[in-house]
């Protein structure tokens, strides 16, 4: 009997603004990521040198959001993971596919990504998965609802280090 893959991902289009803005406004991502307008998401949809993608549940159900930045030919940036809840493995099954998007189809030699020093859970993950702490932008990122800052840290894996 075949096993069945639990999550797989498509091309956001237009039509998924709603459901990426409410991942975004939902309590356990707001805190740490920046909510998009909905007429932001409609309209770079096909923005150059980036990817963003819908995470579909085993059913088809949207379940999250991954997007990527092209930056060269051999850097990329994991820029988002927002998922309808946390701890269900949605955010490891996305982070493990952006890795391999990066590295297997595009060619990366480095991946990096930014994450808020208070983001444990997310943290956590990312150093599971390989990823080094290259350093920390002291009060980096600015909660829009708060006006609070918190530190951004940085964090890199380079083609041979990929577990």
């Amino acid at each position: 009997m075949a096993t069945r893959t639990r999550y797989s991902d498509r091309l956001l289009t237009a039509d998924d603004a709603l459901f990426v803005v409410a991942l975004h406004a939902a309590p356990h991502a707001r805190a740490h990521v920046h909510t998009p307008s909905e007429e932001h998401v409609r309209t770079t949809v096909d923005e150059p040198d980036r990817e963003r993608r819908i995470i579909l549940d085993h059913d088809g159900t949207p379940v999250g959001f991954w997007s990527i930045a092209i930056h060269a030919n051999w850097l990329v940036e994991l820029n988002r993971i927002v998922t309808i809840a946390p701890r269900r493995g949605i955010g490891s099954w996305a982070l493990r596919r952006m890795i391999d998007r990066a590295f297997d189809d595009l060619g990366a030699h480095k991946v990096y990504l930014e994450v808020t020093a208070d983001n444990a859970p997310a943290r956590a993950l990312y150093e599971r998965e390989g990823f080094v702490l290259e350093g920390t932008f002291r009060d980096g990122y600015r909660d829009e609802t708060t006006g609070t800052y918190k530190d951004l840290c940085h964090y890199g894996m380079l083609e041979h280090e990929r577990r």
